[in-house]
C-alpha cells in the first residue's frame, strides 16, 4: 500500500533534506557513505521500526501513514546532521528490503529473482541484493520507475490480443531516434552554427574522441539511437579519462554543475571488467543499475569514476554486440592508455533531462563550459 511504502520514506527524506522528491533520491544515496559510524544513533532515534513486514504474508506495515513521514522528521530531527539522516534512510532501505527478499526466497524456495519499482533504482541496495548468498541471479528492470509502465502495459496488451504468441524480449535500451548526417547538416545550416562553432567531419569519430579524451579533453558523444530511461549508456553521454581526478572536477564543476559529493560512473569493456570490479557471480551489468566493489586496479585506474567515499563503482559493462561503436571507442582508448574504460556521465545540464535532440545538445553546449560535441560523425567545437 502507498501509505506503507519505503519509497515514501526515502522521497520525503529527500524533500526534508532540501532536495526534490522523485528526482534527487540518488543524491541522498550518494551522500550516505560520507557519514561516520555515529549515524547509527540517528537511525535508532528516527528510522528504526518505523516500517516492517509480516513474515507470513510479506505485507508491509507501519507505525503511522508514511505520507506523513515528513512531519515525523520535522518534529524529531532538530540538530541532526544531514549526512547522518542520509545514511540512516539508506540503512533502513537496505536492511528492510534485504530481509523482505530473504523471507520471500525462503517462503517460495526461489533463487532467481526479478525486481522493479522506483526503490530498485537504488544501486547500493541492488549491490547488496546481488551479493545475498541465497540469490543465484537478480534481474532489475533497467529504468524501473514509472517511466517503465508503458512497457509493461504493451506486454500486457500483447498477451491479451495474442495469447498464443511469445513476447520477444527487449535486448537493449537504445530505443529512441537516430539523426542522419543530412538532418544534422540541415540543422547547422538553418541556425548558422558554422559561424559560431568549428565543425569538422571524421571518417572514424570514435578514434578521434578516444584520442581527445586520452589527452585530457572532455567530449560529449551524441550518436545512434538515444537511450530509454534514466541512465546515459554511451549514445547521449559526456566522456572523459577515468584515471585523472582533473576529469572529475572539470566535468562536475564546469559542465554538469552538480553537488560536490556525487560520483560519476565508468563504461567498461565487458572483457576487461574483472580488472576493475569484483563480480564473483559474473553478473552482466549493461544498464548502470548495479554497484560493485572496486579492485585495486579499479581504485587506481578509475579513480575519477568511482564513489570517493566507499570506492564502489556503478559501471556500464559494454558488449560489442549490443553497442559496437561505443565498444570500439573504449577499445581505442584502451590501446592509447591501457585502460579499458572511460568516465561516462549523462549529456545534460544539471536539472535538465538527458539530451535527446540536436537542439538540446546545442542548448547544453551553450549553457555550460562544454567545449567539444561529437554529433554523429561531426565534431563541433567552440571557437
Amino acid at each position: 500500500n502507498w501509505d506503507k511504502s519505503i519509497g515514501y520514506i526515502y522521497s520525503l527524506t529527500t524533500t526534508f533534506l532540501g532536495m526534490k522528491a522523485l528526482e534527487h533520491e540518488y543524491k541522498v544515496m550518494g551522500l550516505a557513505p560520507y557519514a561516520k559510524s555515529y549515524f547509527e544513533d540517528t537511525y535508532d532515534r528516527l528510522f528504526r521500526d518505523i516500517i516492517s513486514f509480516s513474515k507470513d504474508t510479506l505485507e508491509f506495515k507501519s507505525k503511522f501513514p508514511l505520507n506523513r513521514f515528513n512531519l515525523h522528521l520535522e518534529k524529531n530531527s532538530k540538530g541532526e546532521r544531514f549526512d547522518n539522516i542520509a545514511a540512516s534512510v539508506q540503512k533502513l532501505t537496505e536492511e528492510l528490503i534485504l530481509d523482505w527478499i530473504s523471507s520471500a526466497i525462503k517462503k517460495y524456495n526461489i533463487k532467481n529473482i526479478y525486481l522493479s519499482g522506483g526503490v530498485f533504482m537504488n544501486v547500493k541496495l541492488n549491490k547488496r541484493i546481488m551479493e545475498l548468498k541465497q540469490v543465484n541471479s537478480a534481474n532489475f528492470m533497467p529504468s524501473c520507475g514509472d517511466e517503465s509502465n508503458p512497457i509493461g502495459a504493451a506486454f500486457k496488451m500483447h498477451t491479451v490480443l495474442n495469447p498464443n504468441t511469445a513476447i520477444q524480449p527487449i535486448d537493449n535500451l537504445y530505443l529512441g531516434k537516430r539523426y542522419s548526417d543530412k538532418e544534422i547538416l540541415s540543422y547547422i545550416k538553418k541556425n548558422n552554427l558554422d559561424k559560431k562553432y568549428k565543425i569538422t567531419k571524421h571518417k572514424d569519430i570514435e578514434l578521434k574522441i578516444a584520442k581527445m579524451i586520452s589527452k585530457g579533453e572532455i567530449v560529449a558523444r551524441f550518436k545512434g539511437r538515444n537511450e530509454f530511461g534514466a541512465r546515459a549508456l554511451g549514445n547521449r553521454t559526456i566522456l572523459a579519462d577515468p584515471s585523472k581526478m582533473e576529469s572529475f572536477y572539470t566535468v562536475n564543476d564546469q559542465v554538469k554543475m552538480r553537488d560536490f559529493w556525487m560520483p560519476f560512473a565508468p563504461s567498461i569493456l565487458w572483457e576487461d571488467h574483472s580488472k576493475y570490479i569484483k563480480n564473483p557471480k559474473n553478473f552482466k551489468a549493461p544498464h548502470m543499475i548495479l554497484a560493485f566493489d572496486s579492485t585495486q586496479e579499479g581504485k587506481d585506474k578509475l579513480r575519477a569514476a568511482l564513489h570517493q567515499a566507499d570506492k564502489t563503482l556503478r559501471p556500464q559493462l559494454v558488449e560489442k554486440q549490443t553497442s559496437p561503436d561505443y565498444h570500439k571507442l573504449i577499445n581505442y582508448f584502451k590501446k592509447l592508455t591501457g585502460i579499458g574504460a572511460v568516465l561516462n556521465t549523462s549529456l545534460n545540464v544539471h536539472g535538465y533531462p538527458l539530451v535527446s535532440t540536436i537542439k538540446q545538445a546545442f542548448f547544453t553546449m551553450e549553457n555550460s563550459e562544454l567545449k567539444n560535441l561529437a554529433l554523429e560523425n561531426f565534431l563541433i567545437q567552440k571557437k
